[in-house]
């Protein structure tokens, strides 16, 4: 296993951007600002986290914060914010000269097409892929492919199945910078 995340490390360290045919792009924590949103919605004062379980500090445990998440009407996602900096990220993906794409993880078909609304909104003629889990975005990884994305673990899933990735680097995921900080997204690029 340590043999693996180190041919891992080493092979994501570099990515050559011309070999490239497609960036796939998270939506949630990404570009759309998914836990504002949230709290616009049900009323609660939006407080940056160092946490992923954010809702933790609105007395919410996981199961009632997934069962509700699932009830949210496509007007919820239609209707998310950008996040600052998204104009800047997705306008260098498309400096790449591939094919750029939204790869979202989507628990409903309403998610799915608020989803698909808000890109049409915000970027139009983009095609958005829908996933129901986190982890089929590895489906889609290979040399030629890049994932952006705010979860620590898919970035590196999809890096195990021969993609590339960059970890989107937000409060509730850099303490994981100073052990992966090779697979983080340096934003200077932008």
């Amino acid at each position: 296993h340590i043999q693996r995340r180190f041919a891992m490390a080493n092979r994501s360290m570099v990515i050559d951007y011309d070999k490239l045919d497609t960036i796939y792009l998270d939506m949630d924590g990404v570009l759309a600002s998914f836990d504002v949103a949230w709290c616009r919605w049900f009323g609660y004062e939006f407080i940056e986290s160092d946490n992923w379980t954010f809702y933790e500090r609105y007395g919410m445990d996981a199961k009632t914060f997934y069962d509700g998440l699932d009830k949210l009407p496509k007007q919820f996602w239609a209707q998310l914010p950008l996040e600052i900096g998204a104009d800047k990220l997705f306008n260098w993906a498309l400096r790449q000269g591939c094919e750029v794409k939204f790869l979202t993880h989507a628990c409903t078909d309403a998610s799915c097409e608020g989803k698909k609304q808000w890109v049409a909104k915000h970027y139009p003629e983009t095609e958005v892929i829908c996933v129901t889990e986190a982890l089929q975005k590895i489906e889609l990884a290979n040399e030629n492919t890049l994932l952006i994305d705010d979860k620590v673990e898919t970035v590196e899933a999809f890096i195990e199945a021969g993609g590339n990735g960059r970890v989107w680097g937000k409060p509730y995921n850099f303490f994981r910078k100073y052990i992966l900080g090779h697979i983080y997204f340096d934003k200077e690029l932008l």
